[in-house]
């Protein structure tokens, strides 16, 4: 059985409804609160400080540049 096969019928497994949980909740902000970037479930491999790191740097182009953070 293929690795990602096995893997999602362990405990460790992404809750699919999670999924929809999230991207409902991110319809939901206000305009112009949404992240850039997001990421679900717990296991995001380094993910969040990938987007973290990945915002900082998108934020500081922008500033030199005169721009405000992109609004999605």
């Amino acid at each position: 059985m293929p690795f990602t096969r096995a893997w999602h019928q362990t405990k460790h497994a992404p809750d699919t409804s999670e999924i929809g949980n999230l991207v409902a909740g991110l319809a939901n902000m206000p305009f112009g609160q949404r992240p850039f970037r997001t990421v679900a479930g717990a296991m995001d491999f380094g993910a969040r400080k990938i987007n973290a790191t990945c915002d900082e740097a998108q934020q500081q182009v922008l500033r030199a540049f005169g721009g405000a953070k992109p609004r999605v």
